[in-house]
């Protein structure tokens, strides 16, 4: 059995739980993307992820098989989030964003891969 350090397993189970979570970034400089750089949120629900800026929304998308996470670095907090794994990384099918620190960025990442994989399973069963 393997414990997360402090209180982000705590965490990680109460997002999971809710099925909803927002994590605040900013958006990658100098990456190939649409979206401005300056902040941004994240917005993970039990079926979609959505980007926003302030009040209104970038980017949403729902959850599929093809979606990926990861990570660019271990001691930084890059996240790369692509909307189909098949896919060139770059554009309006990929978010490059950094999150908080290296906590939120794995609290992030868990959590997104916890709900993509439930909406997976769940429309599979249907």
């Amino acid at each position: 059995e393997v414990r997360l350090e402090g209180d982000l397993e705590a965490r990680l189970h109460r997002l999971c739980g809710k099925g909803y979570a927002e994590f605040r970034v900013a958006m990658a400089r100098g990456a190939a993307t649409p979206y401005p750089h300056r902040q941004h949120v994240l917005v993970f629900t039990r079926s979609k992820l959505h980007l926003k800026a302030g009040w209104s929304q970038v980017v949403t998308w729902e959850y599929c098989e093809h979606m990926t996470v990861c990570i660019d670095h271990w001691a930084k907090p890059h996240v790369l989030i692509s909307l189909d794994q098949l896919a060139a990384a770059d554009g309006s099918n990929a978010i490059r964003c950094s999150a908080i620190d290296v906590e939120d960025r794995d609290l992030l990442v868990m959590t997104l891969r916890y709900l993509v994989s439930m909406h997976c399973q769940q429309r599979a069963r249907s």
